[in-house]
C-alpha cells in the first residue's frame, strides 16, 4: 500500500512538472513546425534557414564565442593571481570580484552605457574621452558589456579548478628544474583543461541566450541576435508567434547541443589526480612582477565595478547628468518620486510576486525532492523535468508559456493576468528550490529515516519531526535566493506583464528607454539594495547557522 502511494506521488509531481515545464517548451516546436492554413511543414523549414534567420544566428554564435575569449583573457590571469599568489589571502577581493555577475545584467548595460555615451560620466571627467564613444557603441561594446558580467563565473570555475591542482605535482617538477611556462604547459593546463571547457561552454551559452544587454545595447546599434528578435517577433506589432516559436526552437538547438558537447567532451577531458599534500597550494614567492599583478586585479575592478556603478549611483542623485556633479545638483528627488509614483507601485508589485513565486517554488521543489528518492524511471524524469529551465535560455521559456497559457485549449484564464507573472517565475526558478534542497539532502545520514521507521513513525510524523526540520536550510536558502532574483527579473516581465503594470525591471527599462535615467536608476538601487541586505542577511545566518 505504501509503495502504491509512493508510486502515485510521483505520477502526481510528473504531470504537474509536465504541464508546467515540458509541455509549454514541446509547444515550441510544434508551433514552429507544425503545418497550418498558411504554411506546410517544409516551407516551416525552409522560413529558418532563410538568410535573415541565419545571420542571427551567426550573430548569436560569434557574440557567444567573442565573450567567451574576452573572459578567458580576464578570467585565466585573475583566478591564477587569485590562487597563486600573495592576494589569494584577501578573500573579500572574491566577493568584490563576483559583484557584476550579481548584478542583472540590463542594469550593468545601462550603467556602461551611461558611462560612455555623449556626455556620459567620462565624456564629463574629461573631453578627451569622447573619442571612445563611437568604440565602445558597436559590437565592441557590446562584447565588454557581456564579458564584464560573466568573467566572474569563468574565474569561480578556473579558481576551483586551480586549487584541485596538488602542491606535489608542481614541486616535483619545479625540483626538476621545469621552468613556470613548462609547469604550466605540463601540468596546470592539462589538469583544468575540463574545468575550463565547462566554463568556457556555460559562458557561451549564457552568452547567447542573454536577453538584458542584446534588448538594451544590441538594440541601439542593431546588431540582431536570437533573444532579442525573439521578443520583438513575440511583443511589437505585427505580433509573429510562429517566428518567435522558429527562432526559439534554433536558439534551444544550439543550447541543447552545446551542453550535449559539453558533457561528452568532459568525459573525454577529466583528468583524475593524485592526493599529494592534500588541496594546499603553493604560493609564488614575491618578486618584481608582483606590482604588474596587483595592477591588474585594480584595472579589472575599475572597469567592472567602479565605471558602471559610479554612473548608476550618479544618476539615482543628480537632477541632470548633464550639469555635472555640483552641489544644487544633487537631489533625492529621484528616491521620491519613484516610490510615492507608479515606481512605488512597481516594487510593491515584485516584492508580492517574488514572495508568492519564493514560496510556491519552495514547495514545489521540496515535493519533487522527496519525490525523486527512489531511484527508478520516474525519479530521473522528475529530476530532468525539474531543472530543465535552468539548461535553456530564459527566453524560450517564456515563449513556450505565452504558447500554452494562450493556447485556445487552456481553460484556466490566467494569461495577461498578474498571475502569469507568479507562473513564469516559479517555472524559471524551481531548479534553483530543488538544487538547494538537493545540496542539503545529500549531507543527511538515511539512518535518521531508519531509525524513525522502526520506532513507528508514520509517513506525516517522519516528515514533520525529521525531514523538514532538517531540509529547513536548504529550503531557506532557495527561497531566498529565488527571491531576489525574481525581484529583478526581466525577460519574463517584459513580455508577460498585464497592461498597465510594471515591476521593478519594467518600470528601470521603460524609464531608460523614454530617456528618464534618474528615476530608472534610483529605482535600480532601491532594487539592488533590498536583495544586497537580504543576501548578507542569509550569508549571516548561514555563518551562526554553522557555528
Amino acid at each position: 500500500m505504501q509503495h502504491q502511494v509512493k508510486r502515485l506521488n510521483q505520477v502526481l509531481a510528473l504531470i504537474v512538472l509536465f504541464i508546467l515545464v515540458v509541455l509549454p517548451l514541446c509547444l515550441i516546436l510544434y508551433r514552429g513546425f507544425a503545418p497550418s492554413e498558411t504554411s506546410s511543414f517544409l516551407e516551416n523549414v525552409q522560413q529558418i534557414i532563410q538568410s535573415s534567420n541565419l545571420k542571427i544566428l551567426w550573430n548569436s554564435v560569434l557574440l557567444g564565442l567573442s565573450v567567451v575569449i574576452l573572459t578567458t583573457l580576464i578570467a585565466l590571469p585573475l583566478s591564477y593571481i587569485m590562487v597563486k599568489t600573495s592576494l589569494s589571502r584577501h578573500q573579500w577581493l572574491d566577493v568584490l570580484i563576483m559583484v557584476p555577475f550579481m548584478t542583472p545584467p540590463y542594469i550593468g548595460a545601462m550603467g556602461w552605457m551611461l558611462t560612455m555615451q555623449h556626455n556620459g560620466l567620462l565624456h564629463q571627467i574629461s573631453p578627451i574621452f569622447s573619442h571612445l564613444t563611437p568604440i565602445f557603441f558597436s559590437f565592441f561594446g557590446m562584447v565588454v558589456i557581456m564579458s564584464c558580467h560573466l568573467t566572474p563565473f569563468l574565474y569561480v570555475v578556473l579558481k576551483k579548478s586551480l586549487l584541485n591542482i596538488h602542491q606535489s605535482q608542481e614541486e616535483a617538477a619545479l625540483i626538476y628544474g621545469g621552468s613556470f611556462m613548462y609547469r604550466f604547459k605540463r601540468i596546470i593546463a592539462p589538469l583544468f583543461v575540463s574545468g575550463y571547457s565547462m566554463g568556457a561552454l556555460l559562458v557561451f551559452v549564457k552568452a547567447i541566450g542573454e536577453f538584458g544587454t542584446p534588448v538594451t545595447m544590441g538594440n541601439r546599434i542593431g546588431f540582431k541576435v536570437l533573444t532579442s528578435e525573439i521578443h520583438h517577433s513575440a511583443s511589437i506589432w505585427p505580433i509573429d508567434f510562429q517566428r518567435a516559436a522558429l527562432l526559439s526552437s534554433l536558439l534551444l538547438t544550439v543550447s541543447m547541443g552545446v551542453w550535449a558537447f559539453q558533457q561528452w567532451f568532459q568525459t573525454r577531458t577529466n583528468f583524475i589526480s593524485n592526493s599529494g599534500k592534500g588541496q594546499k597550494t603553493r604560493i609564488l614567492p614575491k618578486g618584481k612582477w608582483d606590482i604588474l599583478l596587483y595592477l591588474f586585479v585594480f584595472i579589472e575592478l575599475f572597469v567592472t565595478i567602479v565605471l558602471p556603478y559610479a554612473s548608476i549611483v550618479i544618476n539615482a542623485f543628480v537632477k541632470r547628468l548633464s550639469k555635472g556633479l555640483t552641489p544644487d545638483n544633487i537631489t533625492l528627488d529621484n528616491f521620491v518620486q519613484v516610490l510615492s509614483g507608479n515606481g512605488g507601485i512597481a516594487l510593491f508589485n515584485s516584492v508580492l510576486l517574488a514572495v508568492i513565486a519564493a514560496t510556491l517554488a519552495s514547495i514545489l521543489g521540496l515535493w519533487y525532492v522527496l519525490s525523486s528518492q527512489k531511484r527508478n524511471p520516474l525519479s530521473k524524469l522528475i529530476d530532468f523535468s525539474s531543472l530543465l529551465p535552468n539548461t535553456v535560455p530564459g527566453i524560450i521559456v517564456v515563449i513556450g508559456l505565452i504558447l500554452f497559457w494562450n493556447s485556445k485549449f487552456n481553460p484556466i484564464p490566467l494569461y495577461n493576468t498578474i498571475f502569469m507573472l507568479v507562473v513564469t517565475y516559479t517555472v524559471l526558478y524551481i531548479p534553483y528550490a530543488v538544487q538547494n534542497i538537493k545540496n542539503v539532502k545529500q549531507n543527511i545520514s538515511p539512518n535518521l529515516f531508519e531509525a524513525a521507521e522502526m520506532s513507528g513513525s508514520t509517513g506525516w510524523q517522519k516528515f514533520k519531526s525529521i525531514t523538514l526540520p532538517l531540509l529547513r536550510p536548504g529550503i531557506i536558502s532557495g527561497w531566498i535566493l529565488i527571491f531576489c532574483i525574481s525581484m529583478r527579473e526581466l525577460v519574463g516581465s517584459l513580455m508577460l506583464r498585464p497592461p498597465n503594470t510594471d515591476t521593478s525591471a519594467t518600470f528601470i527599462y521603460r524609464q531608460f528607454e523614454q530617456g528618464d535615467s534618474s528615476q530608472g536608476m534610483a529605482m535600480a538601487l532601491l532594487s539592488i539594495g533590498i536583495t544586497s541586505i537580504i543576501l548578507i542577511a542569509m550569508e549571516q545566518w548561514e555563518r551562526k547557522r554553522k557555528l
